[in-house]
């Protein structure tokens, strides 16, 4: 039965060159130039980039700066992957949900890095306990309803009652972003094991719950960095937050709807006759088709991409950093205050 075989990976490099060559019309090398030099040019784009940081002070903030490059490479490197050979497609979509998990942690740490510099000096403090500092930062403009945010609470403000940050709540929204860290890992690599691994009706099945998952568990990491985007809003307005978390959700968003709308567009534009990328048992299927022109186009906005994050996170802002505490400091001293205040005896954090 075909439920129990395998899942068609696509044709592998050699066999789809021929052909594509062949019978893919000038459409196809045009793509392959256009995919490849997006991505050289992302890769020049956050090289040039990383020395230009390297050459500021060294601190805690310049290394995460230096790690954000890798999110727009590693997109552009998995659509090259994809463009070369179609049968890395699964692989392609592993390395981009992980690189954008990874991104939104990173952007998570580097706003509690910033926070701490920003409360540190508003307070004219040096002191190593930097949690009541910060709780004293964020509710410097009394209460509010902090949870009312985007994606899931933004029409409810008011509803939602008026409070101030406390550690419990401040832990909360870091455990909100690192659960689509860990279930990103998790899920991607499972979700890659079971569509090579087992038949094709349980693989496609396996996917679509751990899409439906993985969305869930985004938009509430997302949520979590509005929470504290709201929070920080006034406290860090100079460092343009705003501008940085664009950067890394637009294109991201772009990516969204060009997927919805490719394989309806290439169902109208696609020739009959052309059998590169088409599966010889299903030729109506454009899943393949609708893959390479995407990530063509991923390619090309994996260097907008860049270009957002250089601008976004630029070396003018790592000067006089003395005072950024690590974000692994600032969790334990915010557990330690919330042992004090009475709550869970142990972390919620494991360091």
């Amino acid at each position: 039965m075909a439920n129990e075989e395998p899942l068609d990976l696509g044709p592998r490099a050699g066999p789809y060159m021929r052909l594509c060559f062949s019978e893919g019309g000038w459409h196809f090398p045009a793509s392959l130039v256009l995919g490849g030099a997006g991505t050289l040019a992302t890769l020049a784009v956050a090289t040039h980039h990383v020395f230009h940081l390297q050459r500021a002070p060294i601190s805690l903030l310049r290394n995460v700066y230096c790690l954000m490059m890798v999110y727009p490479c590693a997109w552009a490197i998995s659509a090259s992957l994809t463009l070369f050979c179609p049968r890395s497609a699964l692989l392609s979509e592993l390395i981009r949900g992980q690189s954008e998990a990874a991104a939104l942690f990173w952007f998570l740490r580097i706003l509690f890095m910033i926070v701490s510099l920003e409360s540190m000096k508003n307070a004219n403090s040096n002191t190593d306990h930097v949690g009541p500092v910060i709780l004293q930062s964020l509710n410097a403009d009394k209460e509010k309803p902090h949870f009312a945010v985007p994606p899931f609470f933004c029409c409810f403000a008011g509803v939602f009652p008026r409070h101030n940050f406390d550690a419990r709540l401040l832990l909360r929204v870091v455990w909100l972003v690192r659960q689509f860290v860990v279930l990103q890992f998790c899920l991607s690599i499972f979700n890659l094991w079971a569509t090579m691994a087992w038949p094709a009706k349980f693989g496609n099945d396996m996917k679509t719950v751990s899409a439906g998952i993985l969305k869930v568990s985004g938009l509430t990491a997302v949520y979590g960095l509005f929470v504290m985007y709201k929070a920080t809003h006034n406290l860090l307005e100079h460092w343009h937050t705003t501008k940085k978390f664009v950067s890394i959700k637009c294109v991201i968003f772009i990516s969204l709807l060009q997927s919805l709308c490719m394989r309806p567009l290439l169902q109208h534009v696609q020739r009959p006759e052309n059998h590169c990328l088409k599966d010889p048992k299903h030729p109506g299927n454009l899943d393949l088709v609708a893959e390479h022109y995407i990530a063509t186009l991923l390619s090309v906005e994996a260097m907008a991409m860049a270009y957002l994050v250089r601008s976004a996170f630029p070396a003018s802002e790592l000067q006089d950093q003395a005072l950024v505490h690590h974000m692994d400091v600032v969790e334990m001293s915010l557990a330690q205050i919330q042992e004090q205040e009475g709550g869970n005896k142990q972390p919620l954090l494991d360091k």
